[in-house]
């Protein structure tokens, strides 16, 4: 989307005064290793290095051939327009606030006359000694320290379910777009390195790579958040549900979260309940989750997305078979509760004076 900018900015020859910011920070959720940030990384130490090297040299020649280097950190497609030929540049630390404020009033200033590059080297963690450490994702956000210790996680149960499907299905591959961490998926990851794809921060390619699996015969399970989902809608109606592929996707995070309005998975049931050739399944505890698992990865005739919510079961209820609706409690009551998931479950077993049922299957035809 960003290349999609810079494409359009060029035909505009008139929108010459704009503030170009890139922000490398070494690794966005974990680890980068696409080529772009290494060559970008590459590049900041060269630049440092010749930082070092040239201390003693006159100021003025100095900053003459500071500029010329930092000419070189811009990558290959912004110099085939003559618009981009930035007046100035500016390269930072980005986790230097007071540094970065100021330096942002003065590229604001130099945008004045004609395009400006600023370039942020970001280093994470900066206020908590655990995330600077970390390099795997863990703190990709601060969890409370008094958090409760659930009993039944929907995350970890999935992660279970997955690896064990793994290990009975050797033509089956699990894909994640760079949700490794977050989803409990490292053991799936570590013991079978062959069947599991991650595909970065690409929920589009993840999608199609799914559908390209899946016509050359072999299983798929897609693992991605509710709110990432969203960016690959086209995908999984063009390239999934019109070719009535089985995909099977687990979609975390499909509950209210911790993590702000950007990461809360609440649009998923209208978007997606009504698509042709889909089931959508609400598990509410860890045996429904396991049936509706088994029940979505038999089925070849349809694209079946389980939901998998942020808040934790406190019991495990029995359920003795898949049913769409299965009934907890029948006394002929006059009133008829429903719930969806481990919330509506919490809710719906204290309803008086009405029958209780939970809706495992979003999608009832």
């Amino acid at each position: 989307m960003a290349l999609e900018g810079l494409l359009d900015l060029a035909l505009r020859p008139s929108f010459s005064h704009f503030l170009f910011i890139l922000n490398e920070n070494s690794y966005s959720i974990y680890q980068n290793s696409e080529r772009f940030e290494k060559e970008i990384s590459q590049k900041k130490e060269k630049l440092f290095l010749f930082a070092k090297e040239h201390e003693g040299i006159e100021k003025e020649k100095y900053l003459t051939l500071l500029e010329e280097e930092k000419q070189k950190l811009f990558p290959d497609f912004l110099k085939v327009n003559p618009l981009f030929s930035f007046v100035k540049t500016f390269v930072i630390l980005g986790h230097d606030f007071f540094d970065l404020d100021a330096t942002l009033q003065k590229a604001k200033e130099a945008s004045l006359k004609g395009p400006v590059f600023l370039l942020l080297l970001t280093e994470k963690g900066h206020g908590d000694e655990r995330i600077k450490k970390d390099q795997e994702g863990f703190y990709h956000a601060v969890n409370p320290s008094f958090a409760p210790s659930p009993l039944f996680m929907p995350s970890r149960i999935k992660a279970s379910i997955i690896e064990r499907l793994l290990q009975e299905h050797e033509d089956l591959y699990l894909i994640s777009p760079a949700m490794r961490t977050s989803s409990f998926l490292n053991t799936c990851f570590d013991n079978f390195p062959k069947q599991c794809i991650d595909a970065r921060i690409a929920e589009e390619h993840a999608m199609l790579l799914s559908a390209g699996l899946l016509i050359k015969g072999k299983r798929v399970v897609l693992d991605i958040y509710s709110t990432f989902l969203q960016r690959a809608i086209d995908e999984l109606i063009e390239n999934i549900l019109r070719q009535k592929l089985p995909l099977v996707i687990f979609l975390e995070r499909a509950s209210l979260v911790e993590d702000g309005s950007s990461h809360q998975g609440i649009f998923d049931v209208a978007m997606l309940s009504s698509l042709p050739n889909l089931k959508m399944y609400a598990p509410y505890d860890k045996t429904s989750y396991e049936i509706v698992s088994k029940h979505a990865y038999e089925d070849i005739n349809h694209c079946s997305i389980i939901r998998v919510p942020r808040e934790y079961f406190l019991e495990d209820v029995a359920v003795s078979c898949y049913e769409p609706i299965q009934f907890l409690k029948r006394e002929n009551n006059k009133k008829l509760t429903l719930g969806i998931g481990p919330r509506g479950y919490m809710l719906a077993k204290d309803a008086k004076d009405c029958d209780i049922a939970m809706v495992l299957d979003l999608t009832l035809e």
